[in-house]
């Protein structure tokens, strides 16, 4: 009776024995990675990634990153949008870009900003002037649309007037200015405004002194992008430039 007691409890207290089982296989990550912009170089890590409804990634964003704003927005430069395991960009600024990604529902926006002393105290800042919304189709894949989004500066009488009498003085003696690529930013201020006096020297600047490379280079990028404007919007006249 003992012996059939203890055997009875030995089958109940030991489990019974059965073959080691491997663990469930891990999937694989899904990656999509940013191409090396160096020969051998390990790849960066995405400005802005964008997946599917299934969560497969479809859009990565690539660039030399100068600051996070935000887990879903990117200050850099060099930007460059990939469809997913394609090896040529969707979209492609130029390296001397400065450009916002922003990670949206369905897609990513990918804003190029331009530099101007619209700040407070004339402070040079960047404000973005177009809009590249990059999105994938089922039936059409990638696709880009730019849009222009810039908006001027709003500025008082008395701003608009100090940027005419600067550009004047600027004309009678061009070494007195201490700081003449802001006046150029002052003016194209002004004729956004739709001043006519600042629309008239921002189209005549080239006629009527001359200037060195690095300054013609900022007039000819404000001439440029007060055209923009104009043909975007219709909110000024277009320049009519003087040779």
């Amino acid at each position: 009776m003992l012996f059939a007691l203890l055997a009875l409890q030995i089958a109940v207290t030991e489990p019974p024995s059965a073959s080691a089982q491997p663990p469930p296989p891990t999937p694989p990550e899904i990656v999509c990675p940013c191409p090396p912009r160096v020969v051998g170089a390990a790849p960066e890590a995405p400005l802005g990634m964008v997946k599917d409804a299934v969560g497969l990634p479809v859009l990565v964003a690539c660039g030399d990153l100068s600051e996070r704003l935000a887990p879903d927005r990117a200050r850099a430069e060099e930007v460059a949008v990939y469809a997913c395991g394609t090896p040529e960009p969707v979209l492609s600024l130029s390296p001397l870009d400065a450009a916002e990604v922003h990670e949206v529902p369905g897609g990513l926006e990918v804003f190029e900003l331009a530099s101007w002393p619209f700040g407070k105290a004339e402070e040079w800042i960047d404000v973005p002037v177009w809009k590249n919304a990059v999105a994938v189709f089922p039936d059409l894949g990638p696709r880009v649309e730019r849009t222009f989004v810039f908006q001027p500066p709003k500025l008082s009488a008395e701003e608009i007037r100090a940027a005419v009498v600067g550009y004047a003085s600027w004309l009678r003696k061009p070494d007195a200015i201490e700081n003449p690529e802001a006046m150029a930013g002052r003016i194209l201020a002004a004729a956004l405004s739709g001043n006519a006096e600042a629309r008239h020297a921002l189209a005549s600047w080239n006629a009527d002194t001359r200037v060195d490379d690095d300054l013609a280079e900022i007039w000819t990028d404000a001439s440029q992008l007060y055209q923009a404007y104009a043909a975007a919007t219709g909110k000024v006249p277009v320049l009519e430039e003087k040779k």
